[in-house]
């Protein structure tokens, strides 16, 4: 799918801002990147903290007083995956889309949350916009613009899998605001990962926290999506099968 959005941006411009369980996914501690990976035929994203590789689908990142990042990359660890979790397919493209998710009744492409008080993500109001950008050549990158809308944005491919189904690769993330500064604070983007022959993966979200927002903040908020979210459904096939080996061997 092409881009909905066709946003041109320099170089010069970018240059300047220079334990697999059956319970909920946990969140990806610090600038994890995104792992790629496939179980039972579908697209899936897992992370790496403290040593171990986990399931996933909350991710943290930090924006800079700059408002651009190069964070989370976009990886893949085969080898060091759970049973039951392999590789992406090989030499096929990975693309991702915008999501219009639904949180707390809410549904939207990018949710915003001022970091103070309880947690309350609310759609982001219009004027910002987070841009996902991919450099193209010179002078120019792909972007995908999330605005807050209750619409999906189509984006492009993040890059193709090598012949053993890996990939590393970092996209630009860029914030900013048609009439003011970016407000302080702790915004979501929802993402979908697709590859022709898998299923989609579930809706990952990327937690941006900008500079000077406390860690317990971005941990909170973290927290309160991943309390949010459905279980995987690659986890959910992975307990129904092995609760049939069980089965199977109690009546055996």
């Amino acid at each position: 799918m092409k881009p909905n959005t066709h946003t041109i941006f320099t170089a010069a411009a970018i240059t300047a801002l220079s334990c697999t369980c059956c319970g909920k996914t946990e969140a990806a501690e610090g600038h994890a990147d995104v792992l790629f990976g496939s179980s039972n035929g579908q697209l899936i994203t897992l992370s790496e903290a403290t040593g171990s590789v986990l399931q996933s689908s909350v991710f943290e990142a930090e924006l800079p007083a700059s408002f651009f990042t190069t964070d989370p990359g976009f990886n893949v660890e085969a080898d060091e995956y759970p049973v039951g979790f392999g590789a992406p397919l090989p030499n096929t493209d990975i693309t991702f889309t915008i999501t219009a998710a639904t949180l707390a009744g809410n549904t939207s492409n990018l949710f915003y949350w001022d970091a103070d008080g309880n947690v309350n993500f609310n759609p982001l109001a219009t004027g910002t916009t987070l841009s996902v950008l991919k450099p193209t050549g010179p002078g120019t990158s792909l972007s995908a613009v999330a605005n807050g809308s209750a619409n999906d944005v189509a984006g492009y491919a993040i890059d193709t899998t090598n012949n053993d189904g890996g990939i590393h690769k970092h996209l630009q993330f860029f914030m900013q605001d048609d009439d003011t500064a970016v407000a302080a604070g702790i915004y979501i983007l929802p993402l979908t990962f697709s590859q022709a022959g898998l299923n989609d993966s579930d809706t990952t979200f990327l937690i941006f926290a900008t500079d000077g927002i406390s860690e317990e903040a971005h941990e909170a908020a973290a927290g309160f999506v991943t309390a949010s979210i459905p279980e995987p459904a690659s986890m959910m096939l992975l307990a129904f099968g092995a609760g049939l080996a069980t089965l199977h061997r109690k009546r055996a």
